[in-house]
């Protein structure tokens, strides 16, 4: 599971489903679509599928207790607290 480093949404595979609408509906809704998709959309693809090659997905850190996804403070699952408070001066 990883997440976006442009929008913080989780990705599906390395698409983004809001940075990389196009490609994900393409993807994820293909047997929907009609066979005639607009030109507008098709580019958009292409585009969307050439920058998600150069992504980097960067996995999501795991908490020590309950190997969930976590922010590396305070697991939102079992309630591991690290005590690190990224806001305190």
């Amino acid at each position: 599971m990883s997440y976006c480093d442009d929008c913080g949404t989780k990705l599906s595979g390395s698409t983004c489903p809001n940075c990389d609408e196009e490609l994900y509906i393409f993807t994820e809704q293909y047997e929907f679509l009609p066979d005639n998709l607009s030109k507008e959309f098709t580019d958009k693809v292409g585009e969307q599928k050439e920058r998600v090659k150069y992504r980097v997905v960067k996995p999501v850190k795991k908490c020590p207790n309950c190997k969930k996804a976590w922010d590396g403070i305070e697991c939102n699952h079992c309630g591991m607290d690290t005590g690190f408070d990224p806001y305190w001066d």
